[in-house]
C-alpha cells in the first residue's frame, strides 16, 4: 500500500442511506430497511484506519459533493497533485449508456448495475450539483447517527477542491 496512491471518496451518509432505500425498493419491489451492511461505512472506515496506520498519516479524502460541485478543478488536483497523471478535460465526459465502461463490471452486483448506475448511464458528463431537500425517515435516524460519526472522522481529513 505505501507504493500506491491511496485516496478515499466519501459521501454524506444521509445521501447514501436515502439512495439505498430508493434502490432497494426498485430491486426487491417491497420495503426493505437499509442496514449497516448496505451502507458499508464501517468497512470503509476500518480500511481508512488500516491505510492510515500503514502510511503513518491519513490518506487523501475527497467528499463526493465537493467533486461534483467542481469536477474540473477536483480531477485536476487529484490527477496532477496526487496521482501523477495528467488531467485532460476529456475526463469530464463519457459515452452515453456506458457501453464500454468498467462500471458495468460489478462482480456479484452485475444484475443490479442498471439500478445503481442509471443516472450515470443516462448522462454524458457531470451534472450540476443540486441541493436536495428530502425528508429523512425517522426509522432510519439511528442508522444515520451511527454512520455520521465515522463519516465525520474521515471528513476532517477531506481535501476541498473549491479553492
Amino acid at each position: 500500500m505505501p507504493k500506491l496512491h491511496n485516496f478515499f471518496l466519501i459521501r454524506n451518509p444521509k445521501e447514501v442511506i436515502l439512495s439505498y432505500q430508493k434502490i432497494l425498493h426498485k430491486i426487491f419491489g417491497k420495503e426493505r430497511k437499509v442496514n449497516q451492511h448496505d451502507v458499508g461505512i464501517h468497512y470503509l472506515y476500518k480500511l481508512f484506519k488500516e491505510v492510515e496506520e500503514i502510511l503513518g498519516e491519513p490518506p487523501l479524502v475527497i467528499d463526493s459533493t465537493d467533486l461534483i460541485k467542481n469536477p474540473a478543478s477536483g480531477l485536476k488536483v487529484l490527477c496532477d497533485n496526487h496521482l501523477g497523471v495528467t488531467f485532460f478535460p476529456k475526463m469530464l465526459s463519457w459515452e452515453l449508456n456506458l457501453k464500454n465502461s468498467n462500471l458495468l463490471y460489478t462482480g456479484d452486483l452485475l444484475p443490479y448495475a442498471k439500478f445503481w448506475y442509471s443516472q450515470v448511464s443516462n448522462s454524458q458528463g457531470f451534472m450540476p450539483y443540486k441541493e436536495k431537500e428530502v425528508e429523512f425517515p425517522d426509522k432510519l435516524l439511528p442508522l444515520l447517527e451511527d454512520c455520521l460519526v465515522l463519516y465525520q472522522e474521515m471528513y476532517q481529513h477531506c481535501t476541498l477542491f473549491n479553492n
